[in-house]
């Protein structure tokens, strides 16, 4: 009994001991916040950090609640989104799309009104402080050594640590060896010390800067040092003074390590989520607020371009792609965020808050998504962006089907001549009684067929306001007709001439449109969509950067370059396919251009190409980047009797050509860089409602 009370005494002692050991290394702040210290609620019980100070907002701010009223049709478009928010107990998530907020929504008992904590968002505000006093000349370089404005420092004798390595998190600080008591570990002290600065400047160098990536908070907590030597202002006050007096519509408060001391740079901004959001908006509009530019357009894009050491990182702002399931913050840390799939956007960018507080800005949507709630260890990176952007698609494709065509088709048909050809028949097909600048397409026949068996794919793009001009090449007029230009001129001459064949026309449709008095308009003379059928299909192709496998059986000289720069992007209707010696994979090797490749599962034309996947050669060949395939059912040559030759016996595949065209165009939408188009990004595009598409790739 005597025993079992020594040994309970002697457990006492020794948590006392522990105590006043903590108590003596740091003192009575640390100590107190280390006990009080809550749960994952921190984000939203902001009372419990004291002191702060309180930074001024801009009273004329316009206010962000001009929400819709539709937002119950938002409800049910967002629902995968939402439900996800809820599932995580979200407080917030806002939707900020095309200039207004199309979408916001609160659990309670959280409202617009409530402060959150936001962990490491602040670190992106931080990043914009920065290339402010890179402007301004505060800071003359980034290449400085940091120590040019932080003098009482630690040794450096692995390299000096520079601002950009601060920015980048590749300072090569760290602890040697952490400490065995979690309590007493750089993060922990950083986080609760009455003096950061100092534990901040105490942390030693641990290998060479600029050689490896590591997320650690004492990188942002330097830049703090910098920028009050620098500009010889309070962090606090510059940053209110240069951004959010200037930006936010609310009050913004830092978290101070003691009062009258040092804000936390790496974390603990407290504001309201319309105020992050406005932080995103500083990005998506390359740092200008209502005109006037506060952070430097260059210092924006820089900040967003991935860094040497990370890919995913540029200066403390998160990049989406590369794809990685796992992304890292450094090597010495077991925690990864988890991204279940990659990204539907290329270009997404992001403020990462440690478990989930997140703005994500999508540029090419001019999006940005604002969550805001419980610290998640295992929150979803991919899915809150996803999802929205999965449902603006959705309903700009809705808008796309339910749309009144808005033009007539006038045809023309004509002969133009040219040095590889005197007589080249020409149809242009064109909106009529119009006026204005509209993008061409220039379009390619299939061998022995003609320009005039394409008008029910033809037409489709017309109503929706292009031009196509359509040339009738050499061996057209039927199978003897082809067989014997073939004998006449050699195979490499009639695939050259058919490139020479669109090349001219795209010289001379302009001439060609002003004789034509139900159209008064033009056509963009510096750019084109060059599309075909078949072996029209590698026509088109050949013209962006495909190579012409000659065979030596051409009549005439062959140009020895046949890539048109003025080609955009490529449609690709059932191209052919590798053919012995005559046609090889290395021909789409160096095609480059953005290219669409349509098949169908019973495109087959035996004995060339007896699998429908031969169409796929051009695509799995050519250089990846923005090349697509798009895969239909039960599609075969000619869509039935829908192009190319419409007296075949089999049933019409309407619904298959409306896809392919419908898609086709969207294409061209995402790729022709025209001021009456609205890019997307095509790759994200939604699949529901095309009900012939067996699959669509991207590479």
């Amino acid at each position: 009994m005597f025993k079992k009370a020594l040994k309970s005494l002697g457990l006492v002692l020794l948590t006392v001991l522990i105590v006043i050991t903590i108590f003596v290394a740091f003192n009575f702040t640390y100590l107190k916040r280390i006990v009080t210290s809550k749960d994952i609620e921190q984000v939203r019980v902001v009372d419990w950090y004291e002191p702060t100070v309180e930074m001024a907002f801009n009273q004329k701010a316009e206010k962000l609640d001009h929400i819709p009223n539709n937002n119950h049709a938002m409800n049910e478009q967002y629902a995968e989104a939402i439900d996800y928010a809820e599932k995580i107990n979200s407080s917030a998530f806002l939707v900020w799309q095309g200039g207004e907020l199309i979408f916001d929504k609160y659990w309670a008992p959280y409202s617009k009104e409530n402060y959150t904590q936001t962990h490491s968002i602040h670190k992106s505000l931080l990043s914009m402080l920065v290339g402010i006093a890179v402007k301004e000349g505060k800071i003359t370089s980034l290449d400085d050594p940091a120590s040019k404005y932080i003098n009482d420092w630690v040794e450096q004798p692995l390299g000096q640590i520079t601002v950009k390595n601060l920015l980048t998190m590749t300072s090569g600080l760290g602890e040697k060896k952490p400490p065995n008591f979690f309590l007493f570990s750089q993060f922990m002290r950083l986080l609760n010390d009455p003096d950061i600065s100092a534990v901040a400047r105490s942390l030693p160098q641990k290998i060479a800067p600029g050689t490896e990536f590591e997320y650690i908070n004492t990188n942002p907590q330097l830049l703090v040092d910098v920028l009050e030597s620098a500009t010889g202002q309070a962090y606090e006050t510059y940053l209110q003074d240069k951004i959010w007096s200037k930006m936010a519509a609310n009050p913004g408060y830092l978290w101070m390590d003691r009062k009258n001391g040092t804000p936390h740079g790496y974390c603990c901004l407290i504001a309201q989520p319309e105020d992050l959001l406005r932080i995103g908006l500083l990005v998506l509009n390359k740092g200008k607020i209502n005109g006037e530019q506060v952070v430097p357009k260059q210092w924006i894009e820089e900040a967003t371009s991935p860094s040497a050491n990370n890919p995913n990182y540029g200066y403390l702002m998160w990049r989406g792609t590369p794809y990685s399931e796992r992304r890292i913050y450094s090597a010495s840390s077991p925690f990864k965020a988890l991204h279940s799939e990659p990204y539907i956007a290329d270009d997404v960018l992001f403020f990462d808050g440690f478990g989930g507080q997140r703005v994500y800005i999508i540029p090419s949507r001019d999006l940005i998504i604002v969550r805001v709630g419980e610290t998640r260890m295992d929150f979803d990176d991919a899915i809150l962006p996803n999802r929205v952007i999965s449902a603006l698609d959705a309903e700009k494709r809705v808008e796309n089907h339910t749309a009144t065509l808005e033009y007539s088709v006038g045809v023309s048909n004509t002969t133009i001549s040219a040095d590889h050809n005197k007589a080249i028949n020409l149809q242009i097909t064109y909106p009529t009684n119009v006026s204005g600048e509209f993008p061409l397409i220039v379009f390619s026949h299939g061998s022995f067929l003609a320009a005039d068996t394409y008008h029910n794919l033809i037409d489709t793009w017309v109503k929706q306001g292009y031009v196509v001009a359509a040339p009738t090449h050499l061996d057209s007029g039927g199978v003897e007709a082809g067989t014997k230009a073939r004998e006449e001129h050699g195979s490499d001459w009639l695939t050259a001439s058919r490139v020479l064949d669109m090349k001219v026309t795209a010289d001379q449709v302009n001439t060609i449109l002003s004789n034509i008095g139900d159209f008064n308009g033009q056509v963009l003379n510096n750019q084109y969509i060059a599309a075909g059928h078949s072996y029209g299909a590698l026509a088109a192709q050949i013209l962006g950067g495909a190579s012409l496998q000659v065979q030596g059986d051409s009549t005439r000289a062959i140009p020895e370059n046949l890539k048109d720069d003025r080609a955009t992007a490529i449609i690709a209707v059932s191209p052919p396919g590798t053919m012995g010696e005559r046609l090889k994979a290395e021909a789409w090797s160096t095609l480059d251009t953005p290219q669409l490749v349509i098949t169908g599962t019973k495109d087959v034309l035996p004995p060339f190409w007896p699998d429908y996947k031969m169409h796929q050669i051009s695509y799995e060949s050519a250089k990846p980047g923005n090349n697509y395939l798009l895969v239909l059912d039960g599609v075969d040559h000619y869509y039935g009797n829908l192009i190319g030759r419409l007296n075949k016996s089999e049933a019409p595949q309407q619904q298959a050509l409306d896809d392919a065209a419908d898609i086709s165009l969207r294409f061209i939408q995402a790729h022709l860089n025209n001021k009456n188009l609205v890019p997307t990004s095509f790759a994200s595009m939604p699949l529901d409602g095309y009900s012939t598409i067996v699959s669509f790739e991207h590479r």
